[in-house]
């Protein structure tokens, strides 16, 4: 069963927010209106991440199902489905992104305010042109020095007690790793 979440409509380029791996921004949505629309019959099998996401979100029939599932002799664990589902959906968003900047669709903005984390980056240089490779460096290459000033003012702001990490620890994690809701 595939379900069509909402953001699945929308092009990448709609979905720039300065400050935001656009497709961990879509990525993020898409799994929580996955898990919205998500059937009792297809919660099988959840990894770690998802089991607790499903735990703290989901009606009774879900966790119905996923105990049922469990405690049945014929359990084995097939993957997660909504993780394959993800995987699945961030692989379309790469390439759709990959054709948007090559067809022009918002290489300006992205090369002066956009964000890119380092996995999606480096999947997106898996898509385009040459031409664009260096672009996509560059981007990173902002980004990173922007994360590196912010952590050093926080660095800074710490050791005088003041101050709080405003999310830059978060932002950070997600530069190094994409946004994690991914069993991995």
């Amino acid at each position: 069963m595939k379900v069509e979440a909402a953001s699945h409509t929308q092009t990448v380029t709609a979905t720039f927010v300065k400050g935001v791996c656009p497709i961990c921004g879509i990525l993020k949505q898409y799994q929580a209106e996955l898990i919205e629309s998500l059937s009792p019959e297809y919660a099988c099998d959840p990894c770690n991440f998802h089991c607790w996401t499903l735990a703290n979100s989901a009606v009774g029939s879900i966790a119905a199902s996923i105990y049922r599932r469990l405690l049945s002799e014929d359990h084995q664990d097939n993957g997660c489905k909504l993780c394959a589902q993800i995987r699945e959906e961030e692989e379309t968003r790469v390439q759709q992104l990959a054709r948007e900047l090559q067809e022009g669709l918002g290489i300006d903005w992205m090369s002066h305010y956009g964000t890119l984390c380092v996995v999606h980056a480096n999947a997106l240089k898996n898509h385009v042109a040459l031409r664009l490779r260096p672009v996509i460096d560059e981007i990173v290459d902002r980004n990173m020095n922007e994360l590196k000033q912010q952590l050093q003012d926080y660095s800074t702001a710490a050791e005088h007690g003041t101050g709080s990490g405003g999310g830059v620890l978060g932002r950070a994690a997600g530069f190094l790793v994409g946004y994690r809701g991914l069993s991995s």
